[in-house]
């Protein structure tokens, strides 16, 4: 098996979680054992975690800190103001084969990282992704992530059918979530 290199980008990742933080630990648990070469991109949320640890034959680097008090659209911005260049640099670093952004939102940051189109993006939408689209940045960075990621995946037939409602892209593919 040729080995392939993939990067999650989420906000959250064990020990601290939510439902697609789990999700992703799933995923990633579940690839590290079939001998893909997965790393995950999160949040530092306080000055003890480590920077960079492995679990479970999964390594972890906690650069990002772009989750500011609960608000998506000031997450987003401050990510744009400096810490993309953190995950431009570490991505380059990693040399992923594939980049697999944990909601749309993740899924527009990974494909805009991508200008020399070195990885494969992929995005996977959930619930809030599909039902709480509402400020004119949340709809940029959704339409963004659907029309422009290689690959994009929904949670549930639900989603799945709202996105093809909504977005024109035909091949949106379900992806069930792993826990």
């Amino acid at each position: 098996m040729t080995h392939k290199n993939i990067a999650f980008i989420f906000t959250h990742y064990y020990p601290v979680s939510n439902g697609v933080g789990n999700c992703t630990r799933s995923m990633v648990q579940a690839l590290a054992q079939k001998g893909y070469n997965v790393s995950v991109v999160t949040c530092r949320l306080n000055s003890e975690s480590p920077k960079v640890e492995t679990i479970n034959n999964v390594t972890v680097y906690r650069i990002l800190s772009f989750y500011r008090l609960g608000s998506r659209n000031l997450s987003i911005t401050t990510f744009f103001l400096w810490e993309w260049v953190k995950l431009a640099i570490l991505l380059h670093k990693i040399k992923p084969d594939f980049v697999f952004g944990m909601m749309l939102y993740y899924g527009c940051i990974a494909d805009i990282l991508n200008f020399m189109g070195r990885w494969k993006t992929i995005t996977l939408a959930q619930g809030s992704d599909v039902d709480e689209v509402r400020s004119i940045l949340q709809r940029l960075t959704v339409k963004w992530a659907i029309a422009r990621c290689d690959v994009v995946c929904a949670t549930n037939s639900e989603f799945m059918g709202k996105m093809k409602l909504f977005y024109p892209r035909k091949n949106i593919y379900l992806l069930q979530n792993c826990i």
